[in-house]
């Protein structure tokens, strides 16, 4: 499914929330989460998320790094990258170390990118905070 992607997560999957699974809660892991089906909640993992297609997360999530390949309602935090896949829908605001987006994804939200391995501005700047926001109207005919 993901096989086409060379800068793929490439951490171990600890956590695999199935296709026909609904969960509600928080969901907190050292080690990477698979979501296909549904979740909603909180999502803390030090490790990655990976989002599947055909999955729906309502969720404050802070991990990692975020692979987005279904669909997402709620604030993402992520000292690393965010990568919204054509087949991704976020709805909600994103502060990121580093924002992809592929053809086709859709972004309803603000999205905040800071520099830095600690998600704190570069030294280069004296330290101002580095804010980029760019507001998304997502296409009311998908």
């Amino acid at each position: 499914m993901f096989g086409k992607h060379k800068n793929a997560v490439t951490q171990k999957v600890e956590t695999l929330v199935g296709k026909e699974t609904v969960l509600n809660g928080t969901l907190q892991s050292r080690g990477g989460i698979r979501i296909d089906g549904t979740f909603q909640g909180e999502i803390n993992s030090q490790s990655d998320l990976i989002i599947g297609e055909d999955a729906l997360v309502k969720a404050h999530v802070n991990c990692a790094n975020i692979i987005v390949a279904g669909r997402l309602e709620g604030n993402v935090f992520t000292k690393g990258k965010l990568e919204l896949r054509s087949t991704g829908v976020l709805v909600g605001d994103a502060e990121v170390g580093i924002l992809s987006v592929e053809e086709g994804a859709v972004m309803q939200g603000n999205c905040i990118m800071k520099k830095g391995e600690d998600g704190r501005t570069s030294a280069k700047n004296g330290g101002a905070a580095t804010k980029r926001e760019i507001p998304v109207q997502r296409d009311q005919g998908k």
